[in-house]
């Protein structure tokens, strides 16, 4: 350290040596201030004009009457230029004014305290400038740096003036931080307990917000390259600082230094750190309850690092401190509501209440926290909700998570007035995947067919018995007859079709689509005819569209499993008219399956489970008594033997056919098989000889 003070007290001589040389002669200096341009110029004081002089004369013999004087001249004039409408304009003159007069006037050869306003901009004597500053500190850093300790060196801390030790002390910190990582192991532990007596002193001391930051990480990084034996006692040290009652703005600064200390050995240690970590939330609980809003943040920013290194471990404090840190996520101090919120995203991992059984209380936490936020506070919140949303995703299958991922209040409160939006919803997904190439969305088909199936099978609403209204669409043979005779026939066949009995067509209005009376176009009758079917119509012919385009590019396994589970559900149905509904609409899904991959030539149904699952799921359908559903199973057949491809099956198919029909004697069954004959020879060709059978039959 002498030799540091030696070769500081050189370079101020070789410094103040400099100054002189560069000093010019007083001569030289004159005559370059009289070359300066602005000295030419006429030397004249706005203060020193005479009605400054006669007011600060007048204020100088009476001062009480020249205020008085002065403020009943001002009010005067204000109401006058207020009259004129130059109020305002007098206001900033007045203004003005004042501040010249309380300006003062220096004496003969008096400097100013800005030199920039003296001759040669001469600095008053004693004056701190950067060039006596930057030599003291470089020669404190340089110093630290040449010394290759990590030890504070406590005999140079003394020997400093008052006011330099806290930049001394922060000047180590800094050094301390930066050549830690690279110190070996050994050397470490030879001073390890030195150096933490005196990271504990710099502690008790109190030091400001930048020193405490660094005096933290310089702790936790001593521990955690180093020995951990005496974590417990740092600790302790810090529960013990922060149990004081003192509320003088020293004892703060301590409180404040252990806390982030506390929070660095957390976010490094881990569960290392653990040992008394009840006891620390205790402290901070009665803390939090009387502290400022300043500080509630800092409190709470440091339980978050203590919930994320301690992890599951800290299980015993995760409840009451759930309990605490929610009421604070409305504060009106947007610092401690985010502070407040952060905690609570820690949380989520950690604490499963948050996202199973209270995750409605969260979204509702979220939603008030938003009210009157700033953008950290609506940054803060996202990753709250993604987190509790991954979370959700992650543990949709364990039984823990079950109540807590069917939003069963919600459902429970507003079922009845959501579904028409939920409807709403569905209809413009449905309308965007249609649109869409499916391998776009080919990650997204396994809750797709989810949704798509619950529609089709109308699972989400067990009152609900709406049917597609494209049955008659999907039929294209002589089967369409049967539901729409005037099909195409007259201008009026739309109307005569609907008032059909075996018509299973909705009728629209206006009402369901209100955008339909600026979005149609009159020159087309498709167009504006048939008028917007309801909400959940179009949800479910959607849904009938959609399920024929995903179809062909799920496995095999997914589509035997989808058609027995159509199956199992209209079997399972009590009602006559929502089995009938539900098997319209399923029998309709798979006639648009079918179309699509028996219309592109890359698709084709090989698998004889397939097959055998999806013709056992219609045949079923050709002895009801209904005709609709006679023709669309008719139809899916017909196209079952388009999309196989294969003469044999096609045979096979129309031989058995030819048995029912030598066999039944009931109408409606001989009735659905000669519809499967005519969609197969509409389909596939059959060959002269079956239809010369057919003939006969």
């Amino acid at each position: 350290m002498d030799k540091a003070r030696e070769r500081l007290a050189a370079f101020r001589e070789a410094q103040a040596k400099q100054d002189k040389i560069v000093e010019p002669h007083p001569k030289v200096a004159e005559k370059v201030v009289q070359s300066r341009p602005v000295s030419s110029a006429p030397s004249w004081d706005l203060l020193d004009a005479l009605p400054f002089r006669f007011w600060r004369s007048c204020y100088a013999a009476r001062p009480g009457l020249t205020l008085i004087a002065t403020s009943l001249t001002y009010v005067v004039g204000q109401g006058f230029f207020i009259w004129a409408h130059f109020g305002s304009v007098f206001f900033v003159f007045s203004a003005l004014i004042t501040i010249c007069l309380g300006l003062g006037q220096r004496a003969e050869g008096e400097l100013s305290a800005y030199s920039v306003f003296n001759e040669n901009c001469e600095r008053l004597p004693g004056q701190m400038t950067a060039e006596h500053f930057e030599p003291d500190e470089l020669g404190l850093r340089n110093n630290m740096e040449a010394s290759h300790s990590l030890l504070l060196n406590e005999d140079a801390l003394k020997d400093l003036h008052e006011q330099r030790r806290p930049l001394f002390v922060y000047e180590w910190l800094r050094y301390l931080d930066k050549i830690l990582p690279v110190t070996h192991n050994a050397e470490l532990k030879s001073i390890q307990p030195k150096l933490i007596a005196q990271l504990h002193q710099r502690l008790q001391a109190g030091v400001g917000p930048p020193t405490r930051t660094l005096l933290a990480k310089c702790i936790a990084k001593t521990y955690s390259l180093g020995d951990i034996y005496s974590v417990t006692a740092t600790m302790n040290l810090c529960n013990d600082l922060l149990e004081s009652k003192e509320d003088s703005a020293q004892q703060l600064s301590v409180k404040m230094a252990a806390l982030s200390v506390l929070g660095a050995l957390y976010e490094s240690l881990g569960r290392l750190a653990g040992a008394s970590y009840q006891d620390l939330f205790n402290i901070l609980t009665k803390w939090l309850s009387r502290a400022e809003s300043q500080v509630r943040a800092e409190i709470m920013s440091m339980l978050a690092k203590m919930v994320k290194g301690l992890g599951t471990g800290g299980a015993k404090i995760h409840k009451d401190l759930y309990k605490l840190v929610k009421k604070y996520a409305e504060d009106r101090v947007m610092v401690v509501r985010v502070a407040a919120v952060e905690c609570l995203t820690a949380l989520v991992p950690v604490y499963v209440p948050m996202f199973t059984t209270d995750v409605e209380a969260m979204i509702t936490l979220a939603t008030k926290a938003l009210d009157n936020s700033n953008y950290e506070c609506r940054v803060a919140l996202t990753p709250l909700i993604d987190r509790c949303i991954n979370r959700l995703e992650h543990l949709r299958g364990y039984a823990d998570a079950l109540s807590g991922y069917s939003v069963g209040f919600l459902v429970k409160n507003y079922g009845v007035r959501m579904r028409p939006l939920v409807g709403s919803l569905r209809v413009r997904l449905y309308t965007l995947t249609s649109l869409l190439n499916p391998k776009c969305y080919e990650t997204i088909f396994a809750p797709l067919l989810r949704e798509l199936v619950a529609d089709l099978t109308l699972s989400d609403n067990a009152q609900a018995t709406y049917s597609t209204s494209l049955a008659v669409s999907l039929c294209t043979g002589a089967e369409t007859t049967l539901l729409a005779p005037w099909y195409d026939s007259t201008d009026q066949s739309i109307l005569e079709n609907s008032m059909n009995a075996s018509y299973n067509g909705s009728v629209g209005s206006p009402e369901f689509d209100s955008t339909s009376t600026v979005s149609s176009n009159a020159q087309s009758l498709s167009f504006c005819w048939p008028e917007p079917l309801p909400v959940e119509v179009r949800c479910v012919d959607l849904a009938v569209v959609n399920y024929g385009r995903v179809f062909p590019f799920i496995s095999k396994k997914h589509q035997v499993q989808i058609t027995e589970h159509f199956a199992s559900v209209i079997k399972e149905q009590k009602n006559p008219q929502r089995q009938f509904v539900i098997q319209t609409n399923s029998i309709c899904a798979i006639v648009s399956a079918l179309r699509t991959i028996s219309e592109h030539k890359g698709f084709r149904i090989e698998p004889e489970t397939v097959t055998k699952t999806i013709f056992e799921f219609v045949r079923i359908g050709l002895m009801s008594a209904v005709p609709t559903i006679r023709c669309i199973c008719a139809e899916a057949i017909g196209r079952l033997a388009q999309a196989v491809g294969d003469a044999q099956y096609v045979a096979s198919v129309a031989q058995f056919c030819f048995g029912k029909l030598e066999t039944v004697r009931d109408v409606p069954t001989r009735t659905g098989y000669s519809l499967v004959l005519g969609c197969l020879h509409k389909h596939v060709a059959l060959t002269p000889k079956l239809c010369n059978v057919l003939a006969n039959c």
